[in-house]
This record gives structure tokens, sequence and C-alpha cells, in this order.
């Protein structure tokens, strides 16, 4: 037969170890949420502004070309993202979420036959500050 000592586990012990065990999930769960939550940021947040800052500089590139081959006096000029896109200096731009066209223009300034650039665009989740 069995007999009862107090080397087992009492219902006291059992209560305290349960607790502990459900805390350290508590926590383990609240910092796989704050670590996914961070990898969507990056995925979706700061890659995507690093994506369309890149459509931004072929944007301004793409239009001094088009203006340098038309051979424009000096002056500020607007070239518009769809103007590039129909002579096939660029391809389409696509809102990396909603998968929808983005729009967009440049302004162009030359003097002196210095060319300065600047682009502007407009996607459903993103717009360049100005614009």
């Amino acid at each position: 037969m069995f007999k009862l000592n107090n080397k087992g586990w009492g219902l006291s012990s059992m209560i305290a170890y349960t607790s502990i065990i459900l805390i350290a999930l508590l926590v383990a769960t609240f910092y796989v949420i704050a670590l996914y939550s961070n990898l969507d940021e990056n995925l979706y947040g700061n890659s995507n502004k690093k994506i369309y800052e890149e459509q931004e500089t072929k944007l301004e590139n793409n239009a001094i070309k088009y203006i340098k081959i038309r051979t424009y006096d000096d002056g500020n000029y607007v070239v518009t993202y769809d103007i590039l896109k129909n002579a096939n200096y660029i391809e389409k731009i696509i809102d990396n979420k909603t998968n929808k066209e983005c729009d967009g223009y440049v302004k162009v300034e030359i003097n002196n036959s210095i060319y300065k650039a600047k682009s502007y665009l407009k996607c459903d989740s993103y717009v360049t500050e100005g614009y």
C-alpha cells in the first residue's frame, strides 16, 4: 500500500507553478505579437517608402532624359507620369498594397544647361509631401 507523505505536489505548489507558467506564456505571447507587428511594419512600411522613393528617382531621371532629347530652353517645366509612360520612358508604377496604378509629375528647372528635378508621386498608400 502507498503511504501519503509530504514529498509530493500539494495544491498550493501546483497553483503557484501553474500561475508562473501562465504568466510566462502571456509574456511570450505579447512579445510574439509585438515581433510580428514590427515585421509587418518593416515589410510594408519603411521598405515600401524606399520603393516609392526609388520610383520618384526614376521619374526624375527619366523626365530629365525626356527634356534633354527635346532640347527645351531655360525655364521651368512639368512632365507628367502619363507623358513619360506613353513615350516609353518609364514602366507603370503600381501601388504595392492596392495594385492600382499611381499618378505623378516632375517639376524640371533648366538654368544654363543645369537640370534640377523634383518628382511627386501619388498612390493609394503613399503620397509625396507637397503633391
